[in-house]
């Protein structure tokens, strides 16, 4: 005949202090941001990285070079407002994703469109 083990020595043997539960908590929410934001600063870099190679080639001229720069930087200044209350809320990261994608294609357009440095 099976012996009952009641539910308090059941879960006595994978006791899980709340302390161990939050600071799980915390390390992934952690991790998850941290994930976020080097996805973020990777994007950028490699968006900078493509305007360089275009000045480089000669495909971007000195007038474009400056337009990516300053939509660049206003991609920039939107990202430090949003982070300068401490929460960026879904629609200020909606906003951010949609300057990045435009900042992306403009890259795109403007190192395809026949004009070349001289």
């Amino acid at each position: 005949m099976p012996v009952y083990v009641g539910m308090k020595t059941y879960f006595s043997i994978f006791k899980v202090t709340d302390m161990k539960l939050k600071l799980l908590a915390v390390t992934v929410i952690m991790l998850a941001l941290g994930l976020n934001t080097a996805e973020a600063q990777n994007r950028s870099r490699i968006q900078r990285h493509r305007v360089k190679q275009g000045v480089r080639s000669g495909e971007l001229t000195r007038a474009e070079t400056r337009s990516l720069a300053l939509q660049q930087r206003s991609t920039r200044r939107n990202i430090r407002r949003a982070h300068a209350d401490g929460v960026i809320t879904r629609r200020e990261r909606k906003e951010i994703r949609r300057d990045k994608r435009h900042n992306s294609r403009a890259i795109y357009r403007k190192k395809h469109n026949r004009r070349n440095r001289i």
